[in-house]
């Protein structure tokens, strides 16, 4: 008993015989001529030991679709231990990197987008004002500097003017925002958290604008008071 197929046979009817093919090991392929596609013909038997068994396989699926072409990717870049970076590579997108330590880059890093640090106050405990951001701002002295290139070469450090603070004087006012971090080769330098002096500054507007409330509601009094003696 034979079931032969051609390449005019409904792909419906094709389907079924394989499925039925799946469904018992008493058919087997005698001879298979091509793939789905090229069907030429296509001959099942029932399997009593007495026929040839023909090639594993009935080509039943079509060929992949072709796959896009894959963006490239920079060099891999590491860390070690200490979060130290090494290397120029890029990280992929939708990729999660996790950082234990301080990362440190030496060069500058260009961002599209924006850097978002958790501030919910469902995060904090011992919430408390501000107090004296004034007086410790006063005592803060701005300047301009360039970074010594030639001495620390290695760290890749920018050559334009730059605006800052030193950091040896800010821990002296406020010590809380100066942190020493190493760097590659056993290095250590004080950094500036930078972001924390911002809520040092908002306090310092905010003591600042009491102040000239204050200053205007007695200037008025006076005034009030030259006016009625006149």
């Amino acid at each position: 008993m034979s079931i032969s197929l051609n390449f005019n046979t409904p792909k419906k009817t094709i389907q079924l015989v394989t499925f039925l093919i799946l469904l018992s090991s008493s058919f087997e392929v005698k001879s298979q001529t091509s793939d789905f596609d090229g069907l030429d013909g296509l001959s099942l038997t029932l399997s009593d030991g007495s026929l040839m068994t023909g090639a594993t396989g009935l080509g039943m699926t079509g060929p992949a679709g072709a796959q896009g072409p894959q963006g490239p990717q920079g060099d891999p870049a590491t860390a070690d231990g200490n979060g130290i970076y090494t290397g120029d590579g890029t990280v992929p997108s939708n990729t999660t990197v996790t950082i234990t330590d301080v990362l440190n880059f030496d060069g500058d890093i260009a961002l599209s987008g924006q850097i978002l640090g958790l501030s919910d106050e469902r995060l904090k405990n011992n919430i408390a004002p501000i107090i004296n951001a004034l007086s410790s701002l006063s005592q803060l002295n701005p300047t301009t500097y360039n970074f010594d290139v030639t001495k620390y070469e290695n760290l890749n450090l920018p050559t334009v003017k730059q605006y800052g603070l030193l950091a040896q004087a800010v821990e002296k006012v406020i010590p809380e925002i100066v942190s020493t971090t190493q760097f590659k080769g056993n290095q250590e330098f004080k950094s500036i958290n930078y972001n924390a002096l911002i809520s040092i500054l908002v306090g310092a507007i905010n003591e600042q604008e009491t102040r000239i409330k204050t200053l205007e509601e007695k200037m008025d009094k006076i005034l009030k008071s030259l006016e009625i003696k006149e």
